[in-house]
């Protein structure tokens, strides 16, 4: 029994994907790199924390208006949030009445 000719084609990229598996097996690091590892972003995260303090509520606070700008943006979104649902309801509410049989 002959197979498809799509399945003939596949069959040399399938050769390919077992031969990549094998030359690609993953590989787990030895214990001493992961604790290298581990000490070196443990210690620029110190690092990190130490020379750039919290700046995001400052910077809030420091701009005129940056406050009143994003209260602006969430009160918007809401709104907005609020219109598609009242549509989706009022659509909703208008396909049942078409679809409902008179009495």
């Amino acid at each position: 029994m002959a197979l498809p000719q799509h399945m003939v084609d596949l069959v040399p990229l399938l050769r390919l994907r077992q031969w990549l598996n094998i030359a690609l097996a993953p590989a787990r690091p030895r214990a001493e790199f992961r604790a290298w590892l581990k000490d070196q972003l443990l210690q620029q995260a110190a690092q990190m924390s130490q020379s750039a303090p919290a700046r995001w509520p400052a910077q809030l606070s420091l701009v005129p208006g940056r406050r009143e700008l994003l209260i602006g943006a969430a009160l918007g979104s809401v709104v907005s949030l609020a219109g598609l649902i009242i549509l989706l309801v009022k659509w909703k509410l208008s396909q049942r009445a078409v679809h409902t049989p008179a009495a």
